[in-house]
């Protein structure tokens, strides 16, 4: 096992500035694990943990206080995390294998954590802005394949993706400022997207079931959970099989709440104006 410790001093102002030193400190045990790392400012630190074969990780922190830890223990892990800015944090955690993982923060304040204990599965985190919180966990005993994909564009956006099982995917963009949206799936072949377009929008979604769909990230645009406006809330669950609700509110403070259980069940709301309220709830005999 090797362990290399890192100091690497950064620049000061002047020749009698005070300088505050960045750190790496990186174990690779295993076989062709590489690292590329680029630290520029102050009081950045990386810890990296690659526990197996052919991991690939690109860190670049430019800024002060910025920090990373990530571990891999699965092999042929890919890897890119990138932090612009002052007091981002990246936590990572890898343990199956073929997997991708993208962090990327620029902005000040921002936080990421993903992990991964899902094969072959991937997920990605676009920040911009001030604030902002990602959490993405897959997890899967068997074939893996789990996506999550997340931007945030704005400030004090959060956003959170849990999936069990195989082949689930959500996508979640966030377009303003304090949105929020959680979405946990469990099953098989699950499918969520959700746009959020203003400010204190929020989504809550939960599947447990297999090719249910809840606003799924695909070419058809009837099946959206699209918000537009300030303060829409969005209360979604289904549970069973080839269950789908798309839903669009345009305006402020609307609210739809929708529980389906059982199969084949299908909601189709759109909520134009302010102020409209919509509860479903559909069941098989």
């Amino acid at each position: 096992m090797k362990r290399i410790l890192f100091t690497l001093l950064a620049a000061s102002a002047t020749s009698f500035a005070f300088a505050q030193s960045n750190s790496l400190n990186l174990e690779q045990t295993g076989n062709k694990n590489v690292t590329d790392l680029v630290q520029t400012g102050s009081a950045n630190k990386s810890n990296i943990v690659q526990n197996a074969s052919n991991n690939e990780a690109s860190i670049s922190q430019i800024g002060k206080t910025n920090v990373l830890d990530h571990s891999s223990t699965g092999d042929n892990a890919k890897v890119t995390v990138v932090q612009l800015g002052d007091n981002n944090s990246t936590l990572q955690l890898i343990t199956k294998a073929n997997v991708i993982a993208v962090a990327s923060s620029k902005g000040n304040g921002n936080a990421v954590t993903q992990r991964v204990l899902s094969a072959a599965s991937e997920v990605n985190a676009i920040q911009e802005g001030d604030e902002n919180l990602v959490v993405q966990q897959q997890t899967s005993a068997a074939a893996g394949q789990n996506f999550s994909g997340i931007k945030q564009i704005g400030n004090k956006n959060k956003s959170f993706s849990e999936q069990t099982g195989e082949n689930n995917r959500t996508s979640d963009e966030q377009l303003g400022g304090a949105n929020f949206a959680a979405v946990a799936q469990i099953g098989t072949s699950n499918s969520t997207g959700v746009i959020q377009k203003g400010d204190n929008n929020s989504v809550n979604v939960a599947q447990d079931g297999t090719n249910n769909f809840a606003g799924a990230p695909d070419a058809d645009l009837v099946q959206r959970l699209v918000q537009t406006g300030n303060a829409n809330e969005i209360i979604l669950n289904q549970k069973g099989s080839q269950n789908t609700t798309a839903i669009t509110q345009t305006g402020n403070g609307n609210n739809s709440n929708v529980g389906q259980n059982g199969d084949l069940h299908k909601a189709i709301i759109r909520q134009t104006g302010d102020l409209n309220k919509a509860s479903v709830k559909q069941a098989n005999q």
